[in-house]
């Protein structure tokens, strides 16, 4: 299927401006929503550094894993 110029400015547009938008493409509605997911970080280990930087990680936005195969529960809560 063949997009024209049009169609692209919307799509930047939304994206842009991180808005639903909606196109009409031969009569029928396309919805464009951009999709911006939180990024992720995964720490492998939950040693004495693994606390400080996963309350980094969260503070600045980061989605935080902590991996640890140790039989010990962590103790701190993000």
């Amino acid at each position: 299927m063949y997009l024209d110029e049009k169609i692209y400015e919307n799509i930047e547009k939304s994206i842009d401006s991180e808005k639903i938008d909606t196109i009409s493409i031969n009569n029928k509605l396309v919805l464009i929503e951009p999709y911006f997911p939180k990024p992720r970080v995964i720490i492998f280990g939950g040693g004495h550094i693994a606390k400080p930087l996963s309350e980094f990680a969260s503070r600045v936005g980061f989605s935080v894993t902590v991996v640890d195969d140790g039989v010990f529960v962590l103790k701190f809560h993000l």
